[in-house]
């Protein structure tokens, strides 16, 4: 009988983490939802796309016919930020795009883009589905919830579950 309350008691108590965590995402997801209607509105987002839980707002089109396969590479500069609601200053966490780091007061970082290959690199799930699509030349947002970022583990000093938006600046893609 005893093993019985304890197994229910931990059941319960992993049923309310997980109900938790899911009110967390889907607080996330209201923000975001909340963030694009604020660029769509004011003209600076030219088109959004939907893939798999991660929004990309289109800043800037690519130029040429050609999108990023889901097994092509791009190159491309970014700046990483933890999302709250807004975009922030403050919740940068990483940048290889040299303005951004000199307005940030950044030093001594490898500036130099970087290139991904989405057919064998580790690449986090909401990263990976906001680059799907993108040409060379765009410049846009990646957003998605903790779900589709680092997960339950912190890193650096982006917080478990953090929500996250990617600022890409596209070089060129390889498919």
């Amino acid at each position: 009988m005893r093993r019985s309350f304890t197994i229910i008691c931990a059941a319960l108590a992993l049923l309310s983490c997980n109900q938790q965590l899911q009110t967390t995402y889907d607080n996330q997801d209201k923000k975001i939802d909340s963030f694009i209607s604020s660029q769509l509105s004011s003209g600076a987002a030219k088109r959004v796309y939907v893939n798999d839980g991660c929004s990309r707002v289109v800043l800037e089109e690519g130029q040429g016919p050609d999108s990023l396969a889901a097994d092509g590479k791009v190159t491309f500069h970014y700046a990483a930020y933890t999302f709250t609601g807004s975009l922030n200053k403050n919740n940068l966490f990483d940048t290889n795009h040299p303005e951004t780091a000199q307005a940030s007061g950044w030093s001594d970082i490898d500036t130099n883009p970087v290139t991904l290959d989405l057919k064998t690199d580790q690449v986090m799930k909401g990263l990976r589905n906001g680059l799907f699509g993108v040409k060379a030349g765009q410049e846009c947002y990646i957003l998605f919830n903790g779900k589709y970022g680092f997960g339950n583990k912190p890193v650096g000093t982006v917080s478990a579950n953090a929500a996250l938006l990617y600022h890409i600046w596209v070089i060129s893609i390889q498919n």
